[in-house]
């Protein structure tokens, strides 16, 4: 949940031969969200120095908050219960600028907490509790034996009556001290515990949710249900209500060493469809259509790294979807400039898969994010990063030093050889193109494979074990190895044959013909090297070979 504003960050990723650059959003090396629109999204701290984005929350007013205390405050004391309702008696923390969203509270010492007046006219009050919801955002720094972080509790009869929620071995415990009554007249003290630990200096939203009607208690870690219990017997639903002589405050972070942020109390619990933290699914029943506002993130129209000329680039992200909220990411190409707001008519917007996608060559990028909560309202997606890596089409190195071997060179055949190029993505990506023709700079095609065991393989370099030899060069081989592999090192070579030409022409899916070897003529050759991602290198210098009669 996050969003803002940030400066373009290259870095270089490199690779021999090859430029590499990204464009980096919300990354450890840009936390970061620069040169972006923003509209009903907002920033959000993330779980570790990065920002997010998520969806804009609702208004105190307008999302069914019975307390809410955001800690946008410059200071502590100016703290105030946003939905107007509740009295901060006491607010003794330190104003810290890490919070989910803007600011948040920093408790690091004994005498750190937050009081709230809890009057009988406002929850609990003294009747049966109805349904409800206790949400915070925390970042523990460290766990003390037990950590307090809610409580509204009082002593009575030497008992203690009430609710906590508090971290015990890095667990987060709820228990309902003798809240809840039986239809015999019995108190019971009902407990949940988190599944999963937390981890110290990570964000972490927990939520407590009562349905009454179904003795229903929950608890949520970041919108994960992690303990359910039923608050009944065999004898049905147990009643919920503090004692009425309770008049204790409500205090958060007594004893707790960390971030709190964004603690609500709500008149509903969670997941039903009024409790609509953000904006949920306006169902026409008539229709049985549903329409749903979104949140969304607009980028500025970004150029390409042209001083490498054409480039191709991928643009990945990471993201979170919880429940059923959606986060979709768009992006949009041009060889022209174009404007931020240039309409979908003029200028199609491409879906990026979940996966990354490859943009293809182009000189300006927008890119855009949707984001929508579940139809209930209750949960935001969320964008944590977006990467764009450039890769330059920049032509590869031109292979040297190609010369017929003459000791493979006969009437029915043609051995070539040639310096292999130093990229090291010709030998896994790309290859080597092997131009033919029957005069001088004259070429009637290429020929591009190789054929081994009834498959077709570029022409790359393999290496000394797989290169061809004459017959000198295989008994210099087996009298002076070291003497043939200081001369053939980094060579690479073909033996051109009337075969190999049929095969590429099959192979070709425009089927071009290309000159075949015939004894008393002469056939010029030339190298170049290509990447796989379409560049290729100039050629090399001629060769020709004479086919001479046996």
């Amino acid at each position: 949940m996050r969003a803002f504003h940030c400066v373009v960050l290259v870095s270089f990723l490199g690779s021999a031969g090859l430029g590499a650059e990204s464009v980096e959003f919300g990354t450890p090396a840009r936390p970061d969200f620069t040169g972006v629109r923003l509209q009903g999204t907002e920033l959000f701290r993330g779980t570790d120095a990065t920002r997010d984005i998520r969806l804009q929350p609702r208004s105190a007013h307008m999302a069914n908050n019975l307390l809410y205390l955001d800690f946008d405050q410059e200071l502590p004391h100016l703290l105030r219960d946003a939905a107007g309702r509740y009295q901060v008696l006491q607010a003794n923390y330190i104003v810290s600028p890490e919070g989910r969203a803007r600011r948040a509270a920093l408790f690091s010492r004994l005498e750190n907490r937050v009081e709230i007046a809890s009057p009988e006219e406002l929850w609990p009050g003294l009747l049966p509790l109805n349904d409800f919801t206790i949400e915070m955002s925390i970042r523990p720094i460290f766990f003390y034996r037990r950590n307090v972080i809610f409580q509204k509790t009082t002593l009575l009869d030497g008992e203690k009556r009430g609710l906590e929620i508090y971290i015990e071995g890095e667990h987060v415990i709820v228990s309902c001290w003798q809240l809840f009554e039986g239809s015999d007249g019995v108190r019971h003290t009902v407990q949940l515990r988190s599944h999963t630990s937390l981890k110290p200096n990570e964000w972490v939203q927990i939520r407590l949710s009562f349905e009454a009607a179904r003795g229903r208690l929950a608890l949520f870690l970041d919108g994960q249900e992690s303990h359910v219990v039923r608050a009944g017997d065999s004898g049905g639903v147990w009643q919920a209500h503090f004692h009425p002589l309770d008049r204790s405050p409500m205090i958060l972070a007594e004893s707790y060493a960390g971030l709190l942020d964004e603690f609500r109390i709500l008149g509903r619990a969670s997941g039903e469809g009024g409790n609509t933290q953000y904006a949920a699914a306006q169902i026409d029943n008539d229709r049985l259509a549903g329409h749903q506002q979104s949140g969304v993130v607009l980028s500025e129209v970004m150029p390409g790294p042209d001083r490498f000329g054409a480039v191709h680039a991928h643009l990945a992200y990471e993201g979170e979807e919880p429940d059923a909220s959606m986060l979709n990411v768009w992006v949009r190409t041009s060889n022209a400039p174009f404007s931020t707001d240039t309409r979908e008519s003029e200028l199609a917007w491409r879906r990026v898969p979940v996966a990354g996608m490859d943009l293809g060559d182009f000189r300006y990028l927008q890119w855009k994010a949707e984001l929508k909560s579940d139809p209930g309202g209750n949960y935001s997606p969320i964008l944590k990063s977006l990467r764009l890596t450039y890769e330059s089409m920049r032509a590869p190195t031109t292979p040297r030093e190609l010369r017929v071997v003459e000791g493979l060179t006969d009437p029915d055949q043609v051995g070539l050889e040639w310096v292999r190029s130093p990229e090291r993505e010709i030998d896994e990506h790309g290859g080597y193109f092997v131009y033919i023709g029957l005069r001088s700079g004259e070429y009637a095609g290429r020929i591009q494979y190789v054929v081994r065991d009834g498959r077709a393989v570029p022409i790359r370099f393999e290496g000394l074990e797989r290169l061809p030899l004459s017959t000198a060069e295989a008994m210099e081989q087996r009298l002076r190895p070291e003497v043939i592999r200081r001369l053939l090192d980094n060579r690479v070579r073909l033996v051109v044959t009337n075969e190999l030409i049929q095969q590429n022409i099959a192979l070709d899916p425009r089927r071009r013909l290309l000159p075949f070897l015939r004894a008393g003529e002469v056939l010029y050759f030339a190298v170049s090297a290509y990447n796989g991602r379409g560049g290729e290198s100039e050629l090399s210098e001629e060769v020709f070979a004479r086919l001479r009669p046996r």
